[in-house]
């Protein structure tokens, strides 16, 4: 009675961890296809907490940023040599909610590739390799800016926080000099308050 009773209770213990293997393995799947994605993990977040007022922003964000992806997409596919068309594929990509960096600087380089005379693709490229920390690639694209259209200050004072943030005090200041003299040149397409921040940010700079 012994010996029957000890291997009933060995195939009620087998039993028992399989069905639990199969438990956690679809737990795990579930969670795996709910986390998959930023805009995944917000709807099981609202699913969860449905007055969340950041995860529902956040999933607005996410499902605007996948909409106008989607819609573009289909447009380059329609007429892939539109330089435009990536450009502001390329703008949806780098949504902080997104952050798909990587993909962003594909179509800016497609971009570029197909109309190298637009100062904007080659700023907003900058902009993310110098939040990428690749230092050499966003000055270079900021210098062809101040090339193509030298009232685009932004380049200058990028150019300068980059210099400021690499340690090279000098050459930051020359930019933020030129970032000055640039909106002092085109003062009519530079009068945002953002700008005028800036300007108080790099004159405080040069004083020091």
């Amino acid at each position: 009675w012994y010996k029957r009773s000890a291997h009933r209770w060995k195939i009620f213990i087998y039993i028992l961890l399989a069905a639990l293997g199969v438990g956690c393995a679809a737990l795990t799947w579930t969670r795996c296809y709910a986390w998959k994605d930023g805009l995944t993990i917000y709807a099981d977040a609202l699913k969860k907490y449905p007055d969340n007022e950041r995860a529902k922003t956040c999933y607005d964000h996410l499902l605007y940023y996948k909409n106008s992806v989607s819609a573009y997409s289909e447009e380059i596919q329609k007429d892939p040599k539109n330089a435009e068309l990536y450009y502001n594929r390329a703008v949806f990509h780098s949504m902080p909610d997104a952050g798909f960096y990587q993909k962003a600087l594909e179509d800016y380089g497609r971009a570029i590739a197909l109309d190298p005379s637009v100062a904007e693709f080659y700023l907003n490229r900058g902009s993310i390799y110098q939040e990428q920390n690749l230092n050499e690639a966003a000055l270079a694209d900021y210098q062809k800016v101040a090339e193509l259209k030298p009232e685009l200050t932004q380049a200058h004072f990028n150019r300068a926080l980059l210099f400021e943030k690499m340690g090279q005090k000098e050459k930051a200041l020359e930019s933020y000099r030129i970032f000055l003299e640039t909106i002092s040149r085109f003062p009519e397409k530079n009068n945002e308050p953002g700008v005028q921040k800036a300007a108080a940010r790099a004159r405080q700079k040069i004083s020091l």
